[in-house]
């Protein structure tokens, strides 16, 4: 049986690719606006496709370990993301709320869980690098994805308009999918396999159940917190008064690449309990100093921070669950704890589009995602002192 060659970096730039092209997913907010306007709808119907995309995102991180038993790598990623090309091109041409629901939503929300995990599982494969830098990289390559994405947009609805712009990034998808396809394929790279087949709730309960309670409810309001403000970064420039509106997602986006790039080497030296403390610390931090002062250069700084801190969640987790359970188990512990971060990702957006609605200012949705991360800070602060 022909093996796959040692050192080779064709399974991390596919990994990459993949995570480049299913990062469009934190330009929403740049959609959001011209959305609502040619939809006609109220800011919360149409963030619906938004939370529900996070839900679906859960999804399939979820099923993705059980998916990568049953299929190959590559003919995996071939289907998931020609599924996740459907999906966009769906919300497309179908120019309508319903559609936008069931394409950018439901189909394309649950392929980027399942590309999201798929990547995670399959970027330290036999890698030259470490797998801890490895694993950083490609958490990055996700919110890079989130910097290229909102010019990207801005400019497409500019000229051509909403619709044209999602039919367009259906078709970079599709593009993308065919290259990692082949970038697995001739590689012959498999993903680790867990070491054992115990579920996920005989986890919950017996098998260190203090740690993933914990860090199911502190990903839980982290999420719900982050994700308040990233879902609507642009909305929050246009209140304070910018006037580049893409800033908004960018910022979150380069502050959750600079995250995830440090946290990886940050958790080769300290303990997750640490890390996960000090990164809901900055985010508290951050949020409560734009609540005392709401201006643009403030604002921005806070857009930032807390992509800073998301990103650094988006590595630590992951090596932090490794840390408790073993490193091939971090595809099935972490795809199933990452429930919570899905339901942040429904209630967050939502949360904040219907108190905007309600009250025409995000100052609000603000002080609530700060009141979350400061209990974020004291829910990390009971993970056990010894992961090792």
């Amino acid at each position: 049986m022909e093996t796959y060659k040692k050192n080779s970096f064709s399974p991390l730039i596919a990994c990459i690719i993949l995570q480049l092209c299913m990062g469009m997913l934190y330009g929403w907010s740049v959609l959001l606006e011209p959305l609502e306007e040619n939809l006609n709808a109220a800011r919360s119907e149409v963030s619906t496709a938004y939370s529900l995309a996070f839900i679906f995102v859960t999804v399939g991180c979820f099923v993705t370990h059980r998916l990568l038993q049953w299929m190959s790598l590559h003919w995996l990623t071939l289907l998931v993301m020609c599924l996740g090309s459907t999906g966009i091109f769906i919300a497309g041409i179908g120019e309508s709320l319903p559609t936008l629901i069931l394409g950018y939503g439901i189909i394309f929300g649950f392929t980027s869980g399942v590309t999201y995990f798929l990547a995670v599982s399959a970027c330290g494969i036999r890698s030259p690098i470490p797998h801890s830098v490895a694993l950083s990289i490609t958490v990055a390559s996700f919110a890079l994805g989130g910097v290229i994405w909102p010019p990207i947009y801005t400019s497409l609805i500019e000229s051509l308009g909403v619709y044209e712009a999602l039919l367009l990034s259906s078709a970079i998808i599709l593009v993308g999918g065919f290259l990692s396809f082949f970038l697995f394929y001739y590689s012959k790279a498999k993903a680790p396999s867990a070491d054992n087949n115990i579920g996920f709730f005989q986890d919950l309960l017996t098998n260190n159940p203090r740690v993933m309670i914990r860090l199911w409810v502190g990903f839980l309001l982290l999420s719900f917190a982050a994700l308040m403000i990233m879902g609507h970064a642009a909305g929050m420039v246009k209140e304070w008064g910018g006037n580049d509106l893409s800033i908004g997602p960018m910022l979150p986006s380069l502050g959750y690449i600079t995250g995830a790039l440090i946290a990886g080497q940050i958790c080769r030296f300290l303990p997750g309990r640490i890390v996960t403390v000090g990164m809901c610390t900055l985010a508290t931090i951050a949020l409560t100093l734009t609540c005392l002062a709401p201006y643009l250069e403030i604002g921005l700084l806070m857009l930032a921070l807390v992509g800073l801190s998301f990103g650094m969640a988006s590595t630590a987790y992951p090596t932090t669950i490794g840390s408790y359970y073993g490193v091939n188990e971090i595809p099935r512990i972490y795809g199933r704890q990452s429930i919570s971060y899905g339901v942040g990702g429904l209630f967050g957006p939502l949360a904040a589009a219907a108190i905007f609605d309600s009250s025409a200012t995000y100052f609000i949705s603000i002080i609530v995602a700060s009141i979350l991360a400061f209990i974020s800070i004291f829910v990390h602060l009971t993970l056990p002192r010894n992961n090792s």
